[in-house]
């Protein structure tokens, strides 16, 4: 969750973690990537299969 009103944050890559999904938009997020949270966002990520 990014409360900022005008900060970007970019996520630590997380190897381990394995794929993902993001509920809000469906985008799949790999293992490897590092996802931006913009301003007012949240990210919730589904992980099952």
């Amino acid at each position: 969750m990014n409360t900022s009103t005008g900060r970007t944050y970019t996520l630590p890559a997380r190897h381990d973690f394995g794929p993902a999904r993001d509920l809000a938009t469906g985008r799949r997020i790999g293992p490897g990537q590092r996802p931006k949270l913009r301003p007012g966002t949240t990210l919730v990520l589904y992980r099952g299969a």
